[in-house]
């Protein structure tokens, strides 16, 4: 089933345009901010040879169809162009995106040093409340 790609970490799902657009290598999540890769190649690869085929046998069928071969060749063009453009507007479906290595292990680090520092700010701010009441009375 065709689907559009997905963060590898927070699985947020990138918009057609987001996609068709972004033709850089390495990329940043919008959603987490974490950097990952596009795969485009095997994605790329396996639509190329599904428009070929399909492409062929249409073109197949309208030679057995038409007698005359120069008379075929406007509707042949015409169908490889078709299938041509098809495959472009549907190209954003066969791409994947994946992590890059250390990056989920530096997120991690982060996110627990964040978390850390969030309590020791909410200590402090609890300990100065005290320290204040205590003072009042």
């Amino acid at each position: 089933m065709l689907k559009l790609p997905v963060c590898p970490y927070c699985h947020t799902v990138y918009g057609y345009k987001d996609v068709l657009l972004n033709k850089n290598k390495k990329s940043t999540c919008y959603h987490c901010k974490r950097k990952f890769t596009q795969s485009r190649l095997k994605g790329y690869l396996c639509l190329i040879l599904i428009a070929v085929f399909i492409s062929v046998i249409i073109n197949i069928f309208i030679i057995n169809l038409v007698a005359n071969i120069i008379s075929a060749l406007v509707p042949m063009f015409i169908v490889s162009v078709s299938v041509v453009i098809i495959a472009f507007l549907v190209s954003p479906f066969f791409v994947s995106y994946r992590k890059i290595k250390g990056e989920a292990e530096k997120y991690i680090e982060t996110k627990t040093i964040e978390s850390t520092e969030i309590k020791n700010i909410k200590v402090k701010k609890s300990v100065k409340h005290k320290l204040k009441k205590d003072n009042h009375n």
